[in-house]
């Protein structure tokens, strides 16, 4: 199934804006989300700053919209997946 989640997924992903967690965690969102989890090869310090100021990436897709955001286990991200760009 994941497979066909990342079908079309370009090689290479651009994080398009940085939003709140806060912001993303008092959103109610009406439709089906996909929740994936991410492990970060190595640390980063990109990572730390998203973790440190509290911020998601938002990652549009060809025919998605990612929102990623750093958990609480180190390397780890959590990724939501939208339909729609």
């Amino acid at each position: 199934m994941y497979e066909t989640l990342a079908a079309n997924w370009p090689s290479v992903m651009q994080i398009v804006r940085l939003i709140s967690q806060d912001h993303m965690n008092n959103k109610q969102y009406v439709g089906k989300a996909d929740f994936l989890v991410f492990r970060a090869m190595n640390s980063h310090g990109f990572l730390g700053q998203l973790q440190e100021k509290k911020l998601c990436a938002v990652i549009q897709l060809p025919s998605q919209t990612l929102l990623l955001s750093v958990s609480d286990k180190a390397f780890r991200l959590i990724g939501m997946l939208f339909p729609g760009p």
